[in-house]
C-alpha cells in the first residue's frame, strides 16, 4: 500500500514537471523563432552593407591607385627639379661671384674716375692761376711754373699711408661664393691702406701770388688757436698803449720799481700739510699789477694743484712756484705752445677779442667755432699777424721775436733756414700743423695742416719735400724772362 501510495506521488511530480518543461519549450520555441527573424533580418542588411563597403574599397581602391601614379608622375617631377632647382643655385652663386667681382671693378672704377676728374680739375685751376700771374712789365715761364705746380699737386695727392685691418664691405670669398671665416668663425679681415689728409694754402706777400690745396677743409685747430688769441691782445694791448701813452708809461714806471726793489735772491717757498697730510706748495708773494688794462707784468706762480694742463709746454717742466708775468706767458705760448700759459692768459683777458678777430678777417670754420680752422683761415690770420709786425706797434717786435724762435721747426722752418721763419706750430692726437710767414726777399706766408700725428722721420720728410716744391714755386715768381 505505502509503495503504491509513493509510486502514484513520485508519477504526480514528475508528470507536473514534464508539463512545466512542456510549457517552457514551447515558450523559449516562440522566443528562438523571433530571435532567428531578427538576426536573418540582420543579415540579409549586413548583407547590403558590406556589399556597400565593398563597393566603397573598390572605390577608395581606384583613388588610391589614380594617387599613387599622381604620387609618382610628381616623385619623378621633383627629382626633375631638385636637379634645375641644383643647378639654378649654382648658376646664382656664380652670378652673385661675378656680381660682387664687377661691383669691386665697378668701386675702383669710379674711384678712379674721381681721381681723373680730380685732377683735370686742378690742371684747369692751376692753370687759370698761372695766367693769372702775367704781368705787363715781365713774362713768366710758365712752362717752368705748370712743372712745378704739377709736382706739387702729385705730392698733394700721393700722401703717406698706414695700414689697418678691417672686414671689408665685399667679404673675400672663396672658389664657391662662400665667405672667408677666420679661426673664431668671423668674416676674414683684410689689410687696408689709409692715406693721410693734408691742406695746403701759400701766398706771396708782396703781389698776392697764391697756391692752395683743400683749402677750405675743416681742422681741430690744436695749437695754432694761440696764435689769433696772442694777436688779438696784443693788437688790443697796442691800441690803448698808443691812445693812452702816459697811462702806458706809469704802468712800465710801476713795474720797473717793483722789479727793483725784489731781493736778488728770491725767498724759499712755503708748504703747508694739505686735508689728506700731503705737502703743498704755498703761492709766494706776486705783483698784483695797476689799474692799466693790459699790464703784462702782472705776475703767475705755477702750482700744480691750481693750474696743471695736459699736452705741451714748459712750465710744467719747470716745478711749482716758478714765477711768471703776463708777458712771459705770452712767450711761452707763441714759443714752445704751453698750455698753462694758454688757459692763464685767457682766464685773464678773456675770448672776445679773439672773437672778434677772426669775424673781422672773415674766416670760415674759425668764425664758426675757435676750435676749427682751415688752410686758408690760417693764411688770413698769418696775414693780419704780418701786416701787425710790419706796421711797428706796440707790441709787434715781441710778437716778431717769439715767432721767430717758436719751436717744432722741422716742418717749414728748417727747409728755409737760414731765412728768417716767423711760424706757429699745432701738434695734438689727430692733428699736424705749422704756419709760418718766412721772410726772405719777398715775404710769403705757408699754412700746413695735416692728420699726421706720428710725426716721424718719414712724415717730416714728406712735409719738407712739399715745402722745398713750395719754394720752387715762389720763387718762380720772381724770375722773369722778358719784358
Amino acid at each position: 500500500m505505502l509503495l503504491c501510495v509513493a509510486a502514484i506521488g513520485v508519477a504526480a511530480y514528475y508528470g507536473r514537471l514534464y508539463i512545466k518543461d512542456a510549457e517552457s519549450f514551447e515558450s523559449y520555441r516562440g522566443r528562438s523563432d523571433e530571435v532567428v527573424d531578427s538576426l536573418n533580418s540582420k543579415l540579409e542588411s549586413s548583407g547590403s552593407e558590406i556589399a556597400r563597403l565593398e563597393d566603397e574599397i573598390s572605390r577608395l581602391k581606384e583613388e588610391q591607385a589614380a594617387l599613387q601614379s599622381n604620387i609618382s608622375r610628381l616623385t619623378d617631377e621633383s627629382a626633375k627639379k631638385s636637379e634645375t632647382i641644383q643647378s639654378l643655385e649654382e648658376q646664382l652663386g656664380a652670378l652673385s661671384e661675378r656680381n660682387r667681382e664687377l661691383a669691386r671693378q665697378i668701386k675702383e672704377k669710379e674711384a678712379r674716375i674721381e681721381e681723373l676728374c680730380a685732377q683735370l680739375r686742378l690742371a684747369q685751376d692751376n692753370l687759370e692761376k698761372l695766367k693769372e700771374l702775367y704781368e705787363e712789365v715781365s713774362v713768366y715761364d710758365i712752362n717752368a711754373q705748370y712743372e712745378i705746380v704739377n709736382e706739387l699737386n702729385t705730392l698733394l695727392r700721393e700722401t703717406p699711408y698706414y695700414e689697418i685691418e678691417e672686414v671689408p664691405e665685399i667679404p673675400e670669398t672663396d672658389e664657391y661664393g662662400e665667405p672667408l671665416l677666420d679661426e673664431e668663425g668671423n668674416p676674414q679681415k683684410v689689410i687696408k691702406k689709409v692715406y693721410y689728409r693734408i691742406s695746403l694754402y701759400y701766398e706771396d706777400l708782396t703781389n698776392g701770388h697764391h697756391f692752395s690745396f683743400d683749402a677750405d677743409a675743416s681742422w681741430h685747430t690744436a695749437s695754432l688757436v694761440k696764435l689769433p688769441f696772442a694777436l688779438a691782445v696784443f693788437e688790443a694791448a697796442s691800441d690803448y698803449a698808443e691812445e693812452n701813452p702816459e697811462e702806458y708809461e706809469k704802468m712800465l714806471a710801476a713795474a720797473l720799481r717793483y722789479e727793483e726793489s725784489k731781493p736778488e735772491t728770491p725767498p724759499p717757498l712755503r708748504t703747508k700739510k694739505d686735508e689728506n697730510g700731503e705737502t703743498i706748495v704755498l703761492a709766494p708773494p706776486l705783483y698784483k699789477g695797476t689799474d692799466y688794462p693790459y699790464d703784462f707784468y702782472k705776475e703767475f706762480a705755477y702750482l700744480e694743484r691750481e693750474s696743471y694742463q695736459s699736452g705741451s709746454g714748459k712750465i710744467i717742466e719747470r716745478g711749482e712756484g716758478t714765477v711768471y708775468t703776463h708777458k712771459q706767458l705770452f712767450e711761452y705760448l707763441l714759443r714752445f705752445s704751453d698750455n698753462v700759459a694758454y688757459y692763464q692768459l685767457k682766464e685773464a683777458y678773456g675770448t672776445d677779442m679773439h672773437r672778434a678777430l677772426v669775424r673781422r678777417l672773415e674766416c670760415g670754420p674759425m668764425s664758426l667755432s675757435l676750435a676749427s680752422i682751415s688752410a686758408r683761415d690760417g693764411g688770413k690770420v698769418l696775414r693780419a699777424v704780418y701786416d701787425f709786425i710790419q706796421a711797428g706797434r706796440t707790441y709787434s717786435e715781441f710778437m716778431y721775436d717769439c715767432m721767430i724762435t717758436s719751436g717744432q721747426s722741422v716742418m717749414i722752418a728748417d727747409v728755409v733756414a737760414p731765412t728768417p721763419c716767423a711760424h706757429k706750430y699745432g701738434w695734438d692726437k689727430g692733428n699736424y700743423h705749422d704756419a709760418a710767414i718766412i721772410y726772405d726777399e719777398h715775404p710769403y706766408l705757408l699754412v700746413i695742416l695735416t692728420d699726421m700725428d706720428t710725426g716721424s722721420a718719414e712724415i717730416n720728410a714728406y712735409i719738407q719735400s712739399i715745402v722745398r716744391q713750395v719754394v720752387k714755386l715762389h720763387e718762380s715768381f720772381h724770375i722773369k724772362t722778358g719784358s
